[in-house]
């Protein structure tokens, strides 16, 4: 499945499937996409048709709910040059219990394997909660990675009275590629990794979280393990109907063996957030976001955990039937005990949209992005560092929701 691809059609099925009661609930739609874009190693334009259908099946109790998705994409790349067909599959399952009035456990598990197109594309797959550690965030110097990636999470979620919570995950996550090239790019890595988050709530507007995450991370390949911990206070303060922001501070610790050796490192572990929402009218609102983040992370393409710095920006425009987004984004990795080569990558997008009937959206738009990285990593060399970008039309069918029995 495409970059873009993955984070829409999931959205799709969320917004094409209405609250389920004691029936299934089965959406069913497709994205068929047609993009213009730059050629990484030889340069020009190409010309590329993408369809992705989708489906999903949602259940809701008094006391359980559980939803599975499943979505193929097909493309067609390079039509006027020498056309190559490729293909890749994703799904996701969740179920959940509310095992007492104050507790809900949850089972979560996400996955996808096939040939996922990497050129001229804004931001990284992502299917469901993002896995500790990141799968990857910078693009793979190939224009198609043959890849196999799965996550597997198990948590609850506990209210212990008016003004404290707490919840617990565990999870595991891996991936590798499937043929020569893209095991090159993205040697197999796998490992655990969890958190704990204990929250209090000071005020109707101010909120206090406390978290804890580990991760342990392996490349048989490279010989490489890395294990992770993190220590985090967040606070979250609504600053009216219409502004909430967070803040949170803390410290991370890395030990890191490979064939270098054993090395433990300390690092600030950072986030802040914020959201504006302006309503201008029935039906129709702005919105702002900008997000910043410092801290360990784990990516498959760099081949290693390094700290990383992480600021995005954002805005949209949505009316009923009409809407227009953009947004930005800056990665980059930060000096590390040893010295390592610095990885940087900026990415932006724009998108308008336009929905004539509930079942029928159109979009158009324009992706990119440029990124530096390592010049030692495999196949590096492959890919320039001039900016990247892709112009797009798309068309988004969505049936009606409907109640199997």
């Amino acid at each position: 499945m495409s970059v873009l691809a993955a984070g829409i059609i999931f959205g799709q099925l969320a917004v094409a499937a209405p609250p389920a009661g004691d029936a299934p609930v089965l959406a069913l739609g497709d994205r068929t996409e047609l993009r213009a874009r730059s050629r990484i190693a030889t340069g020009g334009v190409a010309y590329d048709a993408e369809t992705t259908p989708f489906a999903s099946i949602l259940v809701r109790g008094r006391r359980t709910d559980g939803s599975v998705a499943y979505a193929a994409t097909l493309a067609y790349l390079e039509l006027t040059r020498d056309p190559t067909f490729i293909a890749s599959q994703s799904g996701q399952l969740s179920l959940g219990y509310l095992a007492a009035r104050q507790t809900r456990l949850y089972v979560a598990a996400d996955g996808s394997i096939g040939e996922h197109f990497t050129e001229g594309l804004a931001a990284p797959a992502k299917l469901g909660p993002t896995p500790l550690p990141t799968a990857t965030s910078f693009k793979a110097p190939i224009p198609v990675l043959n890849s196999f990636t799965y996550r597997a999470e198990i948590g609850f979620n506990h209210r212990l009275d008016a003004r404290w919570d707490l919840a617990a995950s565990v999870m595991y996550s891996g991936g590798e590629g499937l043929d020569a090239a893209s095991r090159l790019v993205l040697p197999r890595y796998y490992g655990p990794s969890g958190s704990v988050s204990l929250g209090y709530s000071v005020t109707k507007t101010d909120r206090l979280a406390t978290t804890v995450r580990v991760a342990y991370t392996v490349t048989p390949a490279l010989a490489a393990n890395y294990f992770n911990t993190a220590l985090n206070e967040t606070w979250t303060h609504s600053f009216g109907e219409r502004t909430t922001g967070s803040a949170g501070v803390g410290l991370s610790w890395q030990l890191n063996h490979d064939r270098v050796g054993e090395r433990s490192t300390f690092f600030p572990d950072a986030l802040v957030g914020l959201t504006h929402n302006v309503p201008l009218g029935e039906g129709e609102a702005l919105s702002f976001q900008a997000t910043g983040r410092v801290g360990f992370s784990y990516d498959a393409i760099l081949r290693t955990s390094s700290p990383q710095a992480n600021a995005g920006l954002g805005a949209s425009w949505d009316r009923t039937q009409v809407g227009a987004c953009i947004d930005a984004n800056y990665l980059t990795t930060l000096p590390s005990d040893p010295p390592q080569p610095v990885a940087r990558q900026v990415s932006a997008s724009t998108m308008a949209w336009y929905a004539p009937a509930a079942w029928v959206r159109f979009e158009t738009g324009i992706r990119g992005y440029r990124q530096l990285l390592p010049a030692g990593l495999p196949l590096v060399a492959t890919r320039p560092n001039p900016f990247q970008w892709a112009a797009f039309l798309a068309v988004v069918l969505t049936a009606p929701s409907t109640e199997l029995f």
